[in-house]
């Protein structure tokens, strides 16, 4: 594409099985996208930041990466530290605002900010469908039967909300227009779901640091193969904070945001900030311009 500067294609390798799943993106490994274009010589170097510019085979979109550079290299060591991450390093920042509509090209795949659905072991409940860089269902941590404070290992042998959140998964694929989605909602983590809930004094499983309410916008945690995950997931935190600024999402609904367009997302390992920057027009539509994470 003459609008990118290079090719990247993502796989996500079960642990469990001989498979790999071709069928989104990972926020986590984009972040070496970037540097690693620099080092292999593959885009010009300016310093003190390289902009480059990653078309997402799987997807076809793009997303740019803005890399810290020092000497023609990528800066390495710095003082940024992200919660679940060991140690600290160079803030890089990722936008993502061209990744919106991975399945359908819409922000909103349904049409809607809200849809009600019918699951089993819930009843009716309401749910909302976001889709930047990956398709995730939201739904109220109170309407599955959860406080939204819960950690991993509690939460993993709760057998009966996982199978609800997995029939969720199912009822968002079939929304998305998957085909096989009973399959797909078993081999492949799209589309993912993440319970949300108002901001609530909790603890960092992976630390037992307290961590208050007031310390960051809403909680959520995300369901991924089958367990919680351990801190979230980079694209994810990416579709959350674009939900949190959607009106009438679920998200959005439990989120408690302050001016600056920074959102912090409470996880199970600590929190994670994301930059969403919105507008709403006269019709109601959503503009996103800018999705940061780090």
């Amino acid at each position: 594409r003459s609008d990118a500067d290079v090719d990247y294609t993502f796989g996500q390798v079960e642990i469990r099985e001989p498979v790999i799943h071709y069928s989104g993106l990972c926020g986590n490994i984009s972040s070496g996208v970037g540097p690693y274009a620099i080092e292999a010589g593959l885009v010009k170097v300016e310093e003190p930041i390289t902009i480059v510019r990653v078309n997402n085979t799987n997807t076809n979109q793009i997303f740019v990466v803005e890399v810290p550079v020092c000497k023609g290299k990528p800066k390495i060591s710095g003082d940024h530290a992200i919660d679940g991450v060991p140690g600290t390093g160079a803030k890089l920042n990722i936008d993502m605002v061209g990744t919106i509509g991975s399945t359908n090209g819409q922000l909103l795949p349904t049409g809607k900010a809200k849809d009600k659905v019918s699951v089993d072991g819930a009843g009716e409940i309401e749910l909302s469908i976001v889709d930047v860089a990956n398709p995730c269902i939201f739904v109220n941590a109170e309407a599955i039967g959860l406080q939204g404070t819960e950690n991993p290992a509690e939460f993993n042998n709760n057998k009966g909300v996982i199978k609800i959140l997995e029939h969720i998964r199912a009822v968002g694929a079939e929304m998305l227009g998957m085909e096989n989605w009973k399959e797909a909602t078993v081999r492949d983590p799209n589309p993912f779901v993440a319970f949300v809930s108002p901001p609530q004094d909790y603890t960092n499983h992976l630390t037992g640091a307290k961590i208050s309410a007031s310390e960051v916008s809403f909680l959520s945690r995300l369901l991924f193969l089958g367990t919680m995950h351990q801190t979230y997931a980079g694209s994810i935190s990416v579709v959350t904070g674009s939900a949190a600024v959607i009106p009438g999402t679920v998200v959005n609904d439990v989120a408690q945001l302050k001016e600056g367009g920074l959102i912090r997302i409470g996880h199970p390992g600590g929190a994670i900030d994301v930059e969403a920057v919105s507008e709403v027009n006269s019709a109601g539509e959503v503009n996103l311009s800018r999705i940061v994470y780090t």
